[in-house]
């Protein structure tokens, strides 16, 4: 940026700072480029870096963007041993080819990359032209700054079958389409992300209080959150309430700490949802204008007492009726949950509980409450090039009506569906597979064993990734190496409103 941006909010003019320094100077002997840090090997939030590179191109160095307005130059050990990455000697640098018969052997052909697509390509269209497209599946991992291309890869084969193959949807899901069944998308706490001089602008409102709920910002960031945000925000006043069985160093600075019952998170929300309901508290103008069902909600809740959660829970029900009020009483209130909830057995109404207690307090879409980030859910939805199939092509995915909301993307094969037709060879025998930063055999699967059972049988097979992982060993027969974030150009747009930035 090169010159100053004026803004006017709510009739208030005022000029915001521009970057001192260019995305691209000199530093001594060593060129800096800002950018961004997201897949390989990046994480969920995409932290400002500068990239410090020698007169041969060579990456030396990785430190924190002291300009970014997110992470404000604070970095963790994932960016900061960028360079070891990168230059590790095990590192995948180039296309590598074996026979289907060496599977599971450390026996490889290097191949050029025109060689690598030439091979691809024909297998591809092989088994597209004796089988049908759709027994083409691609997987990936969590994706950040490449999912949707892979979504389109999976569509230019002409396949419906792009997976994300986690096991039974046991990671971050469970809290998406809890959101999108209860309010039509998924939504985050505000913590002025939405603003390049955050917490300053006048159009922002601090939260009165945060709820972090199975999660531990601190060390284990998620939805585009950086934990020393909530640092920042205590330090300007906003209370915390901890929903956690452990003693941390946040709870220890909470105005309420509910060391609870593991795995009984669901009974606490229902038992805070009948104590604001039982004695009025909720947000009556919120309710009545944009909360359907309520009735039902009151009645179905109507059971699930403090008096009843407490032996539940191992907390006293004193404590939950105090906390529940605390939530309802609170100007606006913020929500960070985590993983936790995800792998209870009661995940998504789980989830719904846990969030319809920020709705029916009318914490949604107000400053310093839950947010929407809108470019959530067109990268959730996968809306790239899945139109391009035929309404003839769309009906051979697999499983589309096995798992209820689960099913609330055209573009994803629920895993469990994926993983099933592996193994049984219904509706139809899948016969080839693009693979890409999933280590599905080692990471993700419940059931390595069935799945690697399946895989072998593919009839051709490509995975991409950075190191030579279990799932290559076992069953690729195309193999083609991954970049880093710092080796490669392209963009993101996900995980927050603050997300769009280019790497």
């Amino acid at each position: 940026m090169d010159m100053q941006r004026e803004v006017r909010v709510e009739d208030q003019e005022y000029v915001l700072v521009p970057h001192e320094k260019p995305i691209r100077y000199r530093e001594g002997d060593l060129t800096v480029t800002r950018s961004v840090a997201w897949s390989g090997p990046g994480c969920h939030d995409g932290c400002g870096v500068l990239l410090y590179t020698d007169s041969e191109g060579k990456l030396v160095k990785c430190e924190g963007d002291p300009e970014n307005p997110f992470n404000q130059g604070r970095l963790c050990m994932r960016c900061l041993a960028l360079p070891e990455v990168t230059h590790h000697p095990d590192r995948l640098l180039y296309p590598m080819k074996r026979r289907r018969e060496d599977r599971g052997k450390d026996i490889w052909e290097r191949i050029s990359w025109d060689e690598a697509y030439e091979i691809i390509h024909r297998n591809f269209t092989e088994i597209a032209n004796k089988y049908g497209a759709e027994t083409i599946f691609t997987a990936h991992g969590t994706g950040r700054d490449i999912a949707t291309y892979i979504v389109r890869l999976c569509k230019t084969f002409g396949s419906p079958n792009d997976t994300f193959p986690l096991a039974g949807i046991s990671c971050y899901l469970p809290r998406v389409v809890g959101c999108f069944a209860v309010a039509g998308n998924f939504w985050v706490a505000d913590c002025a992300q939405q603003f390049a001089d955050r917490y300053d602008n006048p159009a922002y409102r601090l939260p009165e209080t945060m709820f972090i709920w199975g999660n531990y910002p601190l060390k284990s960031n998620s939805d585009g959150l950086y934990g020393h945000w909530i640092c920042d925000m205590m330090k300007r006043g906003m209370n915390i309430v901890m929903i956690d069985p452990r003693v941390t160093w946040l709870s220890n600075k909470a105005v309420e700490h509910l060391r609870i019952r593991p795995g009984t998170d669901a009974a606490v929300a229902l038992a805070m949802l009948n104590v604001i309901i039982s004695e009025d508290l909720y947000d009556h103008d919120f309710v009545e204008k944009w909360c359907y069902g309520f009735n039902e909600l009151t009645e179905r809740v109507k059971d699930y007492t403090a008096e009843w959660a407490a032996p539940i829970t191992w907390l006293e029900e004193e404590q939950i009726v105090r906390t529940a009020r605390l939530l309802a009483n609170s100007h606006n209130a913020a929500l960070q949950w985590g993983l936790a909830i995800d792998m209870t057995r009661e995940a998504t109404p789980c989830n719904q509980s846990v969030f319809s207690l920020f709705c029916i307090t009318g914490n949604l879409d107000v400053p310093g409450g839950l947010i929407v980030p809108p470019e959530i859910l067109n990268y959730l939805m996968g809306d790239v090039g899945g139109f391009d199939l035929s309404e003839e092509q769309w009906a051979k995915r697999i499983g589309p009506d096995r798992y209820g909301i689960f099913n609330f993307g055209p573009q994803i094969l629920h895993p469990d569906c994926w993983a099933e037709t592996l193994h049984t060879e219904k509706p139809y025998k899948l016969h080839g597979a693009w693979i890409q930063t999933s280590n599905v055999l080692a990471c993700a699967g419940a059931q390595p064993r069935e799945t690697y059972e399946g895989l072998k049988e593919l009839d051709f097979v490509v995975v991409v990734d950075l190191f030579k992982t279990p799932t290559i060993m076992a069953v690729a027969d195309i193999v083609l190496p991954a970049a880093t974030f710092a080796e490669r150009n392209g963009i993101r747009i996900g995980d927050g409103a603050q997300r769009g930035e280019t790497i």
